[in-house]
């Protein structure tokens, strides 16, 4: 008897062909055949970074069929937010990259202040393009939806590596059509980079969702680690600096985490 594919493989398949066909065909005609602008291409690419949630949303009755859509929204956002949890989501990325930026400063001998600016678009548009795109786009899909599925599956550990790496390389067709690094060792580095800091990112949020079970973290996180990029000018040394540091945030909640079940561990079995 053939085994069926899991599921949660199939969502990961349909996602990664849907968003592909969504950014070629959408982004890929506006551009070659219409020459849209700046701000037209920026919101059509928006609207791809909802693939996930709209491949959800299509076939929720059959990726989610114990629970309706209205209900299953209201659990991602049903528990209750934690100032200082949102603080350290937030925290997580985006002190990160201040990090990173002033770390590359000081390598390139730049003001740090000069590392941003926010080009011909109005700094409160980046902002909203940024909270539009993947923060509200994609997060109920890789961190609603796929991540419970993974944990479920795989344990918590290897499940979120997994989801961490779908995640990056579902971002592939991107390094393609929307890249300044095309060849050479800078795409290696680019690639590389990809796949450490944003397989890191997911299991910054699947440590603080896994106690915390609001997707209104991961969206903060997500929102944080984009919107810099809006503002930043910089060249791929800026992404060699990155990988360690976002390595080190990752490695420390994974840390913190362990810690915790530890000791809850110890003191469950003295209890006993």
């Amino acid at each position: 008897m053939k085994r069926e594919l899991f599921k949660g493989w199939k969502y990961v398949i349909v996602t990664y062909l849907v968003f592909a066909g969504m950014v070629l065909g959408i982004c890929g005609v506006a551009s070659m055949v219409f020459h849209a602008g700046p701000v037209v291409m920026r919101v059509l690419s928006n609207i791809c970074a909802w693939s996930p949630t709209i491949v959800l949303l299509i076939g929720f009755r059959y990726w989610c069929p114990d629970i309706g859509v209205r209900e299953y929204i209201k659990n991602m956002f049903s528990r209750r937010i934690k100032l200082h949890i949102l603080i350290i989501s937030a925290a997580s990325t985006g002190l990160t990259f201040m990090l990173t930026a002033f770390i590359y400063a000081i390598v390139k001998e730049e003001s740090f202040i000069t590392l941003f600016s926010a080009g011909g678009t109005s700094v409160l548009l980046h902002i909203l393009f940024s909270i539009l795109s993947g923060p509200t786009g994609e997060e109920l899909g890789w961190r609603g939806y796929l991540r419970v599925e993974f944990e479920n599956r795989y344990g918590f550990t290897k499940g979120n590596l997994l989801v961490g790496l779908v995640w990056t390389f579902w971002h592939g067709v991107l390094w393609v059509v929307d890249n300044e690094y095309t060849s050479g060792m800078e795409l290696f580095i680019y690639i590389i980079s990809n796949i450490v800091v944003i397989t890191s990112i997911h299991l910054i949020m699947a440590v603080i969702m896994e106690e915390e079970n609001n997707i209104l973290y991961s969206i903060v996180i997500h929102l944080f680690f984009n919107l810099p990029y809006c503002f930043l000018r910089s060249d791929i040394t800026f992404y060699l600096i990155m990988m360690p540091l976002y390595v080190c945030v990752a490695s420390s909640f994974l840390f913190i985490r362990n810690v915790k079940k530890s000791l809850s561990g110890s003191k469950h079995s003295s209890l006993n």
